[in-house]
């Protein structure tokens, strides 16, 4: 398939800008400021959000292949996925659908508009600098999707006075091998980053076989390659000046079982960016970012012609003011602008439709108490107009012990399969909406950490779809209503020099209508991470289990709970080698998270790394 180069447009619009970091990115060693709750950088311990932060090195402690298996089994995120690496992945968090979770690139929204959800089985785990995700509801400050939180992924910038160069190589079972190099540092005022990966696996056999007019017997492994580069330019003009150009882009192909053996898929997602950064004030800040995202599939049948061709583009525009009453409190207020193109060869009644938001936010400091607010209006050219609105509290700490809560509404837009698809769309369906609270407490001792949160969302008008007899039309329509209740716990400490890291979830999710489950979520989940240093030698192990869900709405499609074990250990030869490796699912447990899809069996990787100082 012959890739578009990246929007001429943005393209230009990046190069006028050469780049630093602004106030709403995460700047190194900044510990526990957190960008993505507020849109601007915040000490966690005054948010009320429940928040979960994967740095660089965290990423490389634990030696993943991909941000799905970052993410799997944290506390509030259950993840489903139709066959290894490469293949459909859906998360679905704090029981909410998996279009129900709104993902950032460096600020920009991405995504696939025609199905409504992103295409987290593709952003290269290599040219991840940060992950920020926060739980709950926050269209308040972002719009639609995020009514069960917000995920932001943040490129690899340049940290360091002297260039740094890496390399790493690794290879493993499934024909598996890994290949990045990146070159990053700072000079004078302006700093860069240029990064380049491959990740190519022959897969494992996707899927089982099935029966019925569209049986499936296709006994052959499904192979995933990717190929991405990111890169990001900064330059701090003065005190009040700087701003910075930023890209990624990951293509390859990946290949899957269906009716029609031999089928698979090309797939390109990229983002590419530029923001702006002045201080007309002391107590002003304003910053104008813009963006374009693609999300763009083109599917291959058994003879390697193309059959079905989707093509996403969004533009992003924003531009956000932070005025500093005094040092306890401040002021955020903005304006956002997103257009929707798709494209492909589905002939969609509508291909466009873009969406208007103005944001308002307070932060404000009562010596131990902390408040923030905020509220939003958005005007979409396809469903109108909607109204958002969250408040919550961060109060202590007292004895080392904090006590947070919040409450918040959220709405979710139809996405262009659900609103236009031909024979199959329903231009009458209205936004989803959704309200939530939570309750927190939580403690931080020289001894360790724990946290414990309660919370609660309905959500109206869910979108649903179903068979009309009388029509014999399979359509979406506004019809349930859901409740989903839920616990998180999590747990810190060392023993006897091992760091120990546990999160447990409790969640009912289940349709009002019919008392079901929500398919495809787990009710209980379970994470334990250990890690030790013993010299030269790190070693570690993840346990992640989670209880069965259920494949349909009915409930009567089962799909068995599973618990996998991983180890890992990394060698640092000297100031610049390191060797490691993993063993994951070492027990050999064949389990599925969506019916009749494959999951790895025992399966291992080792790494050659090199990092110049």
């Amino acid at each position: 398939m012959k890739r578009p180069p990246i929007s001429l447009f943005a393209f230009l619009g990046a190069s006028l800008l050469p780049a630093f970091q602004t106030s709403a990115e995460p700047t190194q060693n900044l510990g526990d400021m957190i960008v993505t709750g507020t849109r601007t950088t915040v000490d966690r311990d005054h948010l009320p959000d429940s928040v979960i932060v994967f740095t660089r090195e965290d990423i490389e402690r634990l030696q993943v292949s991909d941000l799905p298996e970052l993410l799997k089994g944290q506390a509030g995120l259950d993840l489903t996925n139709n066959g290894g690496y490469g293949k459909a992945t859906s998360l679905f968090m704090r029981g909410t659908n998996s279009d129900h979770v709104l993902v950032l690139i460096d600020g920009i929204k991405v995504g696939s508009a025609t199905l409504g959800t992103p295409s987290l089985q593709h952003y290269p785990i290599d040219q991840i600098e940060r992950v920020e995700i926060v739980k709950g509801p926050h269209s308040s400050l972002y719009g639609s999707e995020a009514i069960g939180g917000v995920i932001q992924i943040f490129t690899r910038k340049g940290i360091s006075e002297s260039p740094r160069y890496t390399l790493r190589i690794g290879g493993g079972s499934e024909s598996t091998y890994d290949l990045s190099g990146a070159v990053s540092g700072v000079t004078g005022n302006t700093s860069y980053s240029l990064g380049v990966s491959h990740f190519n696996t022959g897969g494992i056999d996707a899927r089982t076989p099935t029966s019925g007019f569209f049986a499936v017997n296709e006994p052959d492994d499904d192979g995933y390659h990717n190929t991405s580069v990111s890169f990001q330019i900064g330059k701090q003009f003065s005190d009040r000046l700087r701003a910075k150009v930023f890209a990624l882009r990951a293509q390859g192909n990946t290949e899957f079982d269906s009716s029609d053996p031999g089928s698979n898929s090309d797939f390109m997602n990229q983002v590419v960016g530029a923001s702006i950064t002045v201080s007309p004030a002391r107590f002003w800040e304003s910053s104008l970012k813009i963006g374009e995202s693609r999300d763009e599939s083109e599917s291959f049948n058994h003879t390697g012609s193309p059959s079905n061709i989707f093509d996403t583009k969004r533009f992003d525009l924003n531009w956000q003011n932070t005025f500093t009453i005094n040092p306890l409190h401040s002021l955020v207020a903005g304006f956002d602008y997103r257009n929707d193109q798709v494209s492909g060869t589905t002939a969609y009644d509508e291909n466009s439709r873009n969406n208007k938001g103005i944001y308002a936010q307070y932060l404000g400091n009562f010596d131990k108490f902390d408040i923030v607010a905020s509220f939003r209006h958005d005007d979409n050219e396809a469903f109108g107009s909607q109204q958002t609105g969250s408040a919550g509290f961060s109060l202590g700490r007292f004895g080392g012990i904090r006590l947070t809560g919040s409450f918040g509404t959220a709405f979710k837009g139809p996405s262009f399969n659900e609103l236009y698809f031909p024979n199959f769309g329903n231009p009458d369906l209205k936004p989803e909406s959704s309200r939530s609270w939570e309750l927190g407490m939580d403690g931080d001792y020289s001894w360790g950490s724990w946290s414990a949160r309660i919370y609660r969302t309905s959500i109206d008008d869910l979108i649903v779809f179903k068979f009309n007899p009388v029509t014999f039309e399979f359509k979406p329509i506004n019809v349930d209503e859901a409740l989903i209740k839920g616990a998180e716990l999590e747990f810190g400490t060392e023993v006897a020099g091992w760091a120990v890291n546990t999160a447990l979830a409790l969640i009912s999710p289940k349709d009002r209508a019919t008392g079901n489950q929500l398919p495809r979520r787990a009710r209980r989940s379970l994470r334990l991470d250990l890690s030790r240093d013993f010299d030269r030698f790190n070693f570690g192990a993840t346990i992640v289990a989670y209880d069965h869900r259920f494949d349909d709405t009915a409930n009567t499609t089962r799909v068995a709970g599973y618990a996998t074990v991983d180890l890992r250990g990394t060698y640092t030869v000297d100031d610049h080698w390191s060797i490691s490796g993993h063993i994951n699912n070492l027990l050999n447990k064949r389990y599925q998270t969506v019916n009749t899809y494959n999951q790895d069996g025992i399966n291992a990787m080792v790494y050659v790394r090199y990092q110049s100082k």
